[in-house]
């Protein structure tokens, strides 16, 4: 996965790939990235959490799934099976404002600390390890 978002942020940054490439390659690096947040993808247990089947919101999932779409769904919508372009687009307007000036001003400060677009790798280890640390600690009281 870090390889991955090296390889994809790179693509994104070449002012020499058409427009719809780099629109790909963003789209590339946003799914990575909530990858390598997802500690089971992470650890790569269960092949990602895709062999780990759950039960949200009363309906039968992979845990991947779960992850990258029936939270947010269920989150923004209210149920999960929806597509609710407009209430995330809403949710996102929301949450930059937060962040930008509201509750989330001063904690976000250091959100962008050792993230660096020159060296996607590092940035990408930085992630994985916060990950791994925290599947390394789940369970322990």
């Amino acid at each position: 996965m870090v390889s991955a978002i090296q390889n994809y942020t790179s693509q994104l940054l070449d002012p020499t790939l058409r427009e719809s490439d780099r629109l790909i390659a963003a789209k590339f690096v946003i799914h990575f990235v909530g990858d390598i947040h997802q500690p089971l993808h992470n650890e790569n247990v269960a092949k990602g959490g895709n062999g780990i089947l759950v039960k949200f919101d009363n309906v039968k999932f992979n845990l991947h799934h779960v992850w990258d779409t029936s939270i947010a769904e269920k989150l923004v919508a209210g149920r999960v099976g929806r597509q609710p372009y407009a209430q995330a687009r809403r949710l996102a307007d929301t949450l930059t404002t937060e962040i930008q000036e509201g509750k989330f001003n001063v904690s976000s400060r250091g959100w962008l600390d050792g993230v660096s677009l020159a060296d996607p790798v590092a940035t990408a280890l930085l992630w994985a390890v916060e990950g791994n640390a925290h599947v390394c600690t789940a369970g322990r009281s």
